[in-house]
């Protein structure tokens, strides 16, 4: 996550380091100027070469003021866009949220051995001192990752392909909406007893459940996924889920 509060010892460094840049570039045309001699000056600006010198050093002050007027409408498109990233609706809590990213198939691990892996990173994170929770999922949210499908509209009978709702996915853990931080607005969250051999469920958020069951209370229907599909048991605050 991206922390937005000023840091004191940045602001400290940027200001000395503006004006010890202000101070050197602004005394070394002052100690040229006390050592220039103004009548040979005003000789050579007469002559030809005189007036390319002259035409050379106001085009570089022509490009000086371009290119600080461009930074300074950069700055502005910067400046603007933290605030509003500073007040964006995540959809979770990222205070204290630490993230780390895990690819154990990079070490050819089989699917039992990561599941094993990952069980035991968990107990071993949640034994840490000062750790509330912890959760593993596929997608992490604001990453660049992304999986999806689409569903139709559920209870209308058939409609267009072209009609039918791009729904995003992510396999996650029990855990995972506390660890975030992310509250329900209906149902449960995953449980420790929603394991493989047992029903398949689903958790979606409000944009999701409203669109696929448009009207009707989602919480005990079958979403059409998977051989048997998933009965969906709850429903999650909607949120930011790409940076993109």
């Amino acid at each position: 996550t991206v922390d937005f509060t000023p840091d004191l010892r940045v602001l400290g460094f940027t200001v000395a380091l503006a004006f010890v840049t202000g101070l050197l570039f602004g005394l070394a045309p002052a100690l040229q100027v006390t050592k220039l001699d103004l009548v040979s000056s005003l000789k050579e600006d007469g002559s030809h070469g005189g007036g390319r010198r002259t035409r050379l050093r106001s085009t570089f002050v022509v490009a000086q003021v371009v290119g600080s007027v461009v930074l300074l409408v950069l700055a502005g498109i910067f400046g603007r866009a933290l605030g509003q990233a500073s007040s964006l609706e995540l959809g979770f809590d990222p205070d204290h949220l630490h993230v780390y990213s895990v690819d154990v198939a990079l070490h050819n691990y089989s699917q039992e051995e990561g599941e094993a892996f990952f069980q035991e990173l968990q107990d071993r994170v949640s034994a840490l001192p000062g750790v509330r929770s912890t959760a593993v999922a596929w997608v992490l949210p604001m990453g660049f990752d992304y999986l999806g499908t689409s569903f139709p509209p559920q209870g209308n009978g058939s409609v267009d392909e072209e009609e039918w709702i791009s729904v995003g996915l992510n396999a996650v853990s029990p855990g995972y909406f506390e660890t975030l931080g992310t509250g329900l607005v209906a149902g449960r969250a995953f449980s420790p007893g929603d394991r493989e051999g047992t029903p398949p469920v689903a958790v979606l958020n409000e944009t999701a459940a409203a669109q696929l069951w448009p009207g009707e209370d989602p919480v005990g229907r079958t979403l059409p996924y998977g051989e048997t599909g998933h009965q969906v048991v709850g429903i999650g605050r909607d949120g930011k889920y790409r940076s993109a």
